[in-house]
């Protein structure tokens, strides 16, 4: 496909997720339908454009006032990648397959452009209604924690080192894809990473359990709290199951491990996961946990958020996240850790994470739950570090309450952890 073809189906693409409220996943697999003659490299740079104009989305609409699909790849092309104007309005010809010419009003916008923008929403491309979440916060560093956020994410994959060390994993992946520039994480010791994208599951070495995706600051997390050596650990909001497994690796056969979620299909998920990685821990649906059944000395609880963390990689969050959602993410996050926390025992941990940025989310969630539950006592989590020999308190954010791992310092996704004790 030429360029202007190219440009023709990211606007179509857009136009899905943006008028009819079609989430990016959905909307690429449909167009995906309709354009099997698309090769790979199509796809991608198609993909490119999309998720690069969502990512500037609230720049993009204040300079041509509004999220027409089609002005707002024009002022990608302008604003963001920065070609002429005479190369934008000849790629915008209307031939075949290549996007329709602007008008003369349309021109405008990129002939007389406005001044840059100064708003919130504009600037940092973030919804507008959580501009006070993130200043409180964030109140003396806001520009730089949400520059972070609009960088372009990296691929971090974790190695299963009972399988295989780290050093042969990169060599392997280095003579499998060659175009592809891999390194160690700087700080997780089971870490590679990547900027460029490629199809993991269809590798031999994610096939054989070896490796598997995770972010950097997840698996720092891991490798932490695995340092606490609890003999019996209840993985409250298990999900996919990725925490459970790298705990799970960094306590062979030392550490019984539960993990247990609202949905049993993400739990068989997660043992299929296991058996690939020759890993053993059992799950148990949350509806069938039960105090009677035993308790545990670490209870994590990984709870839903807004993943404000994570927008990075979750663009189309950044703009559909609004105040209400944050106040709702909060009070279920207290929720969740009264329901979780009958399941600790006797100066047992219990452990609080979130992959959101926000203050609302994370410190101030704890600061209740201490509040109410008298009987746990803050654990000091500085002494975590000590189990990531590079890691240092100036990589990181800690606060009265926990760490937040933050993506313009770590350069990983956004992660906050809390460690609390019951006396």
């Amino acid at each position: 496909m030429k360029t202007a073809a190219r440009l023709q189906s990211a606007i179509e693409i857009l136009q899905s997720i943006l008028l009819d409220n079609i989430l990016p996943e959905r909307a690429f697999t449909a167009w995906g339908r309709s354009h099997k003659f698309a090769g790979s490299s199509d796809r991608r740079a198609i993909a490119d454009t999309v998720y690069d104009v969502l990512r500037h989305l609230g720049t993009l609409s204040y300079y041509v006032s509004g999220r027409n699909p089609r002005l707002l790849v024009a002022a990608w092309i302008f604003f963001i990648k920065n070609q002429s104007v005479q190369n934008l309005f000849e790629t915008f010809s209307g031939e075949k397959y290549a996007p329709l010419p602007l008008s003369k009003e349309e021109k405008i916008f990129f002939l007389s452009p406005k001044e840059n923008p100064t708003d919130f929403e504009s600037v940092f491309n973030i919804n507008k209604s959580l501009k006070g979440y993130f200043t409180q916060s964030f109140p003396d560093n806001l520009d730089t924690v949400l520059g972070g956020l609009s960088k372009r994410a990296p691929l971090d994959l974790r190695v299963y080192l009972d399988l295989c060390d780290r050093e042969s994993v990169l060599y392997k992946l280095s003579q499998e894809i060659p175009d592809i520039k891999f390194k160690v994480c700087a700080f997780a010791k089971t870490g590679i990473r990547t900027y460029q994208n490629f199809t993991v599951k269809d590798m031999d070495l994610f096939q054989k359990g070896i490796i598997d995706i995770q972010d950097e600051s997840s698996q720092m997390i891991c490798q932490m709290l695995a340092g606490l050596a609890p003999n019996r650990m209840l993985d409250y909001c298990a999900g996919g199951g990725g925490k459970s497994l790298t705990f799970a690796m960094h306590r062979p056969n030392q550490t019984e491990i539960i993990a247990s979620d609202i949905c049993e299909t993400r739990l068989k998920n997660i043992l299929e996961r296991a058996k690939r990685s020759k890993i053993h821990i059992r799950t148990i649906a949350a509806h069938r946990l039960s105090p009677e059944n035993g308790l545990f000395n670490m209870v994590w609880v990984d709870a839903p958020c807004s993943g404000s963390g994570t927008w990075r990689r979750n663009i189309y969050q950044r703009m559909h996240t609004i105040s209400q959602d944050i106040d709702a993410y909060a009070q279920k996050q207290y929720d969740i850790l009264t329901r979780a926390e009958k399941f600790t025992d006797k100066n047992g941990y219990l452990v609080y994470s979130t992959c959101s940025l926000l203050i609302q989310e994370n410190d101030m969630v704890v600061k209740r739950f201490l509040s109410t539950y008298p009987d746990y006592e803050l654990y000091d989590i500085k002494n975590l570090l000590q189990y990531v020999p590079d890691l240092t308190e100036n990589d990181m954010n800690i606060s009265e309450y926990g760490i937040n791992f933050r993506p313009d310092i770590t350069k990983t996704d956004g992660f906050y952890c809390a460690v609390m004790r019951k006396k």
